[in-house]
């Protein structure tokens, strides 16, 4: 007869293998499974860089240059005096045929690097001396008629004298095109009126069958009232255009 304690022992170690199997696949599955997944999906690689194909380019030099010679090149460019529609010692089409270049004017180019100042940049001009000291403007004209500076001035002939500003007083026809009347008004008649910065005054005035001239009415001032004020009052009774033209509508002009 076997004994209940011994099968007991047998019965849990029996459990205990089965329930440990269970786990050791368990695990196994999930490393396997781990495994798959870093094996399948990864990150990418990433490509090297590959450098851009060189490409054609062009730089202005001359036979037996090399790169030594970028920075006097940079200096011959900005400081050549030749016009750039010219051929030059940078156009190796014609760089044989080319006659030698005449040396630049003197302080025209200087060998040196530009300066912002043009004070700095530029020596003093050596050219002909003029004397100015105590002397007017005029004179130096004079001096400088037959030199190069003389283009840079000129003297006109003296301007004659400007009478002194007057009046004029016109009359055209609304009903017919074309000045019926003109007349420039005394000094006399004005009696020291001042004429200064006015404009042309425009009038209209109505003469009737019997002769008789109504109130002048202002259509456009003079911009000074004493000077309106007068030609109304000046066409009615100094220059009496009633007697002068015949029945109808006016416009009636006084200025300088």
């Amino acid at each position: 007869m076997a004994d209940p304690l011994q099968t007991e022992r047998l019965s849990r170690a029996s459990r205990s293998l089965a329930a440990w199997g269970r786990w050791s696949l368990a695990i196994a599955i999930g490393v396997g499974i781990h495994l798959a997944g870093f094996l399948l999906i990864r990150v990418p690689p990433v490509p090297e860089a590959v450098e851009a194909p060189s490409r054609p380019s062009l730089h202005l030099t001359w036979r037996g240059a090399d790169e030594s010679t970028a920075e006097w090149l940079d200096q011959w460019l900005l400081l050549d005096p030749a016009p750039l529609f010219l051929p030059t010692g940078l156009n190796v089409a014609v760089v044989d045929s080319l006659p030698p270049a005449p040396a630049p004017a003197a302080g025209l180019f200087p060998p040196y690097e530009p300066s912002l100042s043009f004070a700095a940049a530029e020596p003093p001009f050596q050219g002909f001396w003029v004397e100015t000291r105590e002397q007017p403007p005029a004179a130096i004209l004079d001096r400088l008629r037959l030199e190069s500076g003389a283009s840079f001035g000129r003297r006109d002939r003296p301007l004659d004298a400007l009478p002194p500003r007057g009046a004029m007083v016109e009359i055209r026809s609304l009903e017919s095109p074309g000045t019926v009347f003109r007349r420039v008004v005394p000094e006399a008649d004005l009696g020291g009126l001042d004429l200064g910065g006015w404009v042309v005054a425009q009038f209209v005035a109505l003469v009737d069958a019997t002769g008789a001239i109504g109130a002048p009415l202002l259509l456009e001032t003079s911009g000074n009232e004493a000077v309106d004020g007068f030609f109304a009052q000046y066409l009615e009774r100094n220059l009496q255009v009633a007697w002068r033209l015949p029945p109808g509508y006016y416009l009636i002009l006084a200025g300088p």
